[in-house]
């Protein structure tokens, strides 16, 4: 198995002001390869219901910087050639992994 087969590109949208008008640019936070896993993410919650939190985990290489953040848009890019759009649901910094929620 070939780890960081996947290529991301993952892209921080402009801040907005309280009326929701954006206000800056777009920036790019990490363009770079990925191992993408991708199957339903689940965590149990307090009262020990299972939770659907996202679509597929992801996991950066440690050499690389980890900036990454919930609400984050990311272009995901399989070794097929074939893409998909996804959010970034939530990350976990201590092992570099974020776990992303498709766009439908």
């Amino acid at each position: 198995m070939d780890f960081f087969a996947h290529h991301i590109e993952v892209t921080r949208p402009p801040d907005r002001d309280g009326l929701g008008r954006e206000s800056g640019t777009a920036t790019t936070v990490y363009d770079g390869p990925a191992e993408i896993q991708e199957q339903a993410v689940k965590k149990r919650g307090q009262s020990g219901q299972v939770v659907r939190v996202g679509d597929a985990t992801g996991f950066i290489p440690d050499d690389e910087p980890f900036d990454l953040q919930a609400s984050d848009v990311a272009t995901v890019t399989r070794p097929d050639g074939t893409t998909f759009a996804a959010t970034v649901a939530s990350v976990t910094r201590l092992d570099q992994s974020f776990v992303l929620s498709k766009d439908r």
